[in-house]
């Protein structure tokens, strides 16, 4: 007991030098003739810490790093501390898989695995797609359920890749979509700081919504890339590996993009077609390629879909790059190359059909609570428990039901991801409550 409160004594006084370091970094230096009384006792502070340290065996010192609640922690301790940065290079590997399990949490951890490892698909080249998608999401469902497994299995450059992507896109995006859904609910709305829960439910749609771009997107990498595959395998080898709310919530992710490329497309039409003056004075610009229709059109709009789910499958890197661009001329040059057929779409594998077929073919354990009217209670806010949404929706009843049964209405403020306190303080919980008065689930 004692060793123990004494190693939560060192990793307090680690995150004082590394609050404490941050902070003077951030300071800009005063013009002086000679140190101040405040300066010389700030140099005192950063000098006794580091001294500390360097007297502690190398063992704990790794235990000190891999204790550290986050990756942010991690970066300040390796700046602030050359014995620290030092021993971050010799235990990488342990320290890296401990501090973004405490980043992410042990499930989520899961997911940011699997899309590392879905980068590509690994497997034997003579493996049909879709049964290598299918033992890809058996080992991730063994994975999910003992997260522990990954350790023996990770190795330093997949957590070296998976803290590259949390730290280049997954935390951008947490730092600006949560806040953009909101508003969808009511432009007044101020996101303030997200919960636990909240952060860990949107956070794994990001990965989610990830891992199925890589499995079936038009990405370089994607494993289906070139193979148009059945709704129906893709429902079942995916998303019924989901719970029906976190299918919603990969749902909501979907939603987001599809109408941000909506509104792209309108603000690029004209520059990509094929009476645009780049196309008329250099119709061979090897940078632009062809004209591409992003008009309606007499189809209904068919192709124009087609590309839309094309550009959204191709990842959330890619997302952010379109959303981080302002300048109009680098946004056409940006989305271009990326203007490809989707021949694998997310809105087809939720398809009322699709899904009604898999109840039919292959009912599940699910279906039954449904037919059985279980109950499901809202209790309290939690990350494996039904979204407040989801049992507001369905009136406190078991549903199996996902996907284009949702009106689109509500996976645009992302109605799942939100705790019940914020449903309660926004329009949220009213907006629900009214989307099927009579208390009964859509009928198909």
């Amino acid at each position: 007991m004692k060793a123990e409160e004494g190693l939560k004594g060192l990793v307090h006084r680690i995150k004082a030098l590394i609050r404490r370091s941050s902070l003077k970094k951030r300071q800009q230096p005063q013009r002086r003739t000679k140190p101040s009384p405040a300066s010389s006792d700030l140099q005192t502070i950063h000098t006794i810490p580091s001294s500390r340290l360097e007297c502690l065996p190398a063992e704990l010192r790794c235990q000190i790093l891999s204790s550290l609640p986050h990756l942010d922690d991690l970066k300040c301790a390796a700046h602030a501390s050359p014995v620290l940065y030092q021993q971050y290079r010799a235990d990488r590997k342990i320290i890296l898989d401990n501090v973004l399990r405490q980043t992410l949490g042990d499930k989520v951890f899961v997911d940011a695995y699997a899309v590392q490892k879905s980068l590509p698909l690994e497997g034997p080249a003579e493996l049909p797609v879709n049964l290598a998608v299918q033992f890809f999401m058996m080992a991730y469902q063994k994975h999910y359920l003992d997260p522990s497994v990954i350790s023996s299995e990770c190795t330093t450059e997949d957590l070296i890749g998976m803290v590259a992507f949390y730290t280049s896109t997954i935390k951008p995006l947490l730092n600006s979509l949560p806040a953009m859904l909101l508003r969808n609910l009511d432009r007044s709305l101020q996101l303030g700081s997200l919960s636990s829960t909240e952060r860990t439910r949107i956070t794994r749609a990001l990965y989610r919504f990830q891992m199925w771009c890589n499995l079936y997107g038009t990405s370089d990498i994607a494993a289906a890339r070139d193979w148009p595959l059945d709704p129906f395998d893709m429902l079942m080898y995916f998303f019924e590996v989901f719970q029906p709310w976190e299918i919603e919530e990969i749902s909501c992710i979907h939603t987001f993009f599809m109408d941000m490329y909506d509104r792209i497309f309108v603000d690029v039409r004209w520059d990509l077609d094929s009476s645009s003056i780049r196309f008329l004075d250099s119709p061979g610009d090897s940078l632009l390629g062809g004209p591409v229709d992003l008009s309606w059109g007499d189809d209904d709009g068919d192709h124009r879909k087609e590309l839309q789910n094309g550009v959204v499958s191709r990842g959330l890197e890619f997302h952010l790059k379109i959303m981080r661009t302002d300048d109009h001329e680098e946004l056409v040059r940006t989305l271009h190359p990326a203007l490809k057929v989707g021949l694998n779409s997310i809105d087809d594998i939720l398809d009322r059909r699709i899904t009604m077929m898999r109840r039919t073919l292959n009912p599940s354990d699910r279906d039954k609570a449904e037919r059985d009217r279980q109950r499901m209670m809202f209790r309290r806010d939690h990350a494996d428990k039904p979204p407040a949404a989801w049992v507001i929706l369905w009136r406190g009843g078991y549903s199996n039901y996902y996907g284009e049964r949702i009106p689109v209405s509500l996976k645009r403020w992302g109605y799942v991801f939100w705790n019940c306190g914020r449903l309660s303080k926004s329009r949220g919980k009213e907006v629900v409550t009214r989307t099927w008065p009579t208390g009964r689930r859509a009928r198909g």
